[in-house]
């Protein structure tokens, strides 16, 4: 016959090792997955701090192109005024090429293909009105089309919508009564 005295002490043991394990096992995948959450944390953190840095260089070159075209017809004046391109004209339009170098330089850094295209288009653009301008009194401002279209691809970089998509759906100002909402 079989001696049942041995029966408990070893179903005992069978499902403390079973417990132990089962505890193991899930303190090594809580653990796994702490550690995916904080990778994803800090690849989320990481493409939010690059998004924010494009952001500041994109607005920062369209703030220079905005420069660029108040400048133009002061440097004509300059040139016009002093019947001749002076040196102050040359002067004001190298410190206008080089703001606008400087945030054209930053953007093909941080821009993708199609904003460095573009941007480039901007740029070449930008220096022929400001070196036209600053040798006769005859200038033109930069081409609004070029510029739409580096904006354009900045907003679709950034992940804003395009202004095809917010034409479709205006937003209601709730400050206003006279439209229904």
């Amino acid at each position: 016959l079989v001696a049942w005295e041995w029966v408990s002490p070893v179903v005992t043991g069978v499902v403390g090792v079973a417990g132990i394990a089962g505890t193991a096992a899930a303190t090594f995948s809580a653990r796994k997955t702490a550690r995916e959450l904080a990778q994803a944390a800090r690849l989320a953190e990481r493409q939010s701090s690059l998004r924010d840095e494009r952001r500041a260089a994109f607005v920062d070159f369209l703030r220079t192109v905005s420069g660029v075209d108040a400048a133009i017809p002061d440097l004509a004046f300059i040139r016009t005024k002093a019947g001749g391109a002076t040196e102050d004209s040359f002067t004001k339009a190298r410190k206008v090429i080089y703001d606008l170098d400087e945030k054209y330089s930053l953007l093909k850094i941080v821009g993708d293909q199609s904003i460095r295209k573009a941007a480039h288009e901007v740029y070449a653009d930008a220096l022929t009105k400001i070196m036209h301008a600053a040798k006769g009194p005859d200038y033109k401002l930069l081409d609004k089309p070029l510029r739409t279209k580096l904006e354009a691809a900045m907003r679709d970089d950034l992940g804003h919508a395009s202004d095809a998509d917010s034409k479709s759906a205006p937003i209601a100002d709730p400050a206003r009564t006279d439209t229904p909402q």
